[in-house]
């Protein structure tokens, strides 16, 4: 007899590379697959009913770590805010005191010094000249060139209370001693018609009738000779023989003749 083939049921056995084969219901499926899906619909729900209570701690742990683990957070500081000005505030300004003025003292004028007694004379130089009061076309200046005595050589010599003279030309002003400023250079004018302390000078005894005229500001009157045109200057602080003069007495009358 041949080979009979045996069937049992709708179960056939077969093998491939997965091993023996079982088919169910037409299909077939290696054993241990079968064996894994039956293991599975077994262990699938203690499984999923024990792992919640293992994982749960563990995650809730590591969340845990996570949180603690960050960096604290501290709040940004909280800004004042300066309030808004809805006007600018007024200045009053202070009010700057009134000076107090002082007042000047009031300086009582210098009296004019009284005329004691007068005389009218010659200057006569030491170069045997007389000194003679020039007019405005000569800049009212004093020279001593003439040797002959006329009206431009005669003066008034005026005595004061205080112990100086003044000396009065012919055309009615008073001799004046300059200084250096300006076009002065110290020369002796004959122009004012007023008397002042630049027109009183000390008259210095120098003995053997002989005399020196120092001014206002401490210099002796210089004649001199026809190298300076015979000008008259009050410049220097030493007395020589060009600072000597004669008074030569003209006659002699007594009170005031300044009027």
């Amino acid at each position: 007899m041949g080979n009979t083939e045996k069937t049992s049921g709708s179960n056939k056995q077969d093998t491939n590379c997965w091993g023996p084969v079982v088919e169910v219901k037409g299909i077939k499926i290696p054993l241990v697959a079968l064996a894994l899906l039956v293991i599975g619909a077994v262990v699938g729900p203690v499984v999923a009913y024990v792992t919640p209570g293992i994982l749960d701690p563990l995650i809730e742990i590591r969340a845990r770590e996570i949180v603690e683990a960050r960096p604290t957070w501290t709040p940004a500081p909280t800004y004042t805010l300066y309030p808004t000005l809805t006007s600018y505030p007024t200045c009053t300004p202070v009010p700057t005191p009134t000076p107090t003025n002082t007042p000047t003292p009031t300086s009582l004028p210098t009296p004019t010094p009284s005329v004691l007694q007068t005389e009218v004379i010659a200057i006569k130089t030491f170069h045997g000249r007389y000194v003679t009061a020039m007019d405005a076309g000569w800049n009212w200046e004093l020279r001593a060139e003439t040797e002959v005595l006329g009206d431009w050589e005669k003066f008034v010599l005026l005595h004061l209370d205080n112990g100086k003279v003044a000396l009065k030309t012919f055309h009615g002003r008073f001799v004046s001693a300059t200084d250096n400023t300006g076009c002065c250079d110290w020369v002796l004018r004959a122009e004012t018609r007023e008397r002042g302390m630049a027109e009183e000078f000390t008259l210095v005894d120098l003995g053997n009738g002989k005399v020196a005229f120092e001014t206002y500001y401490g210099r002796y009157v210089t004649a001199f000779d026809a190298g300076r045109c015979w000008m008259l200057r009050a410049e220097t602080q030493k007395l020589s023989t060009w600072e000597e003069f004669t008074v030569v007495p003209w006659g002699s009358t007594t009170g005031n003749t300044e009027d």
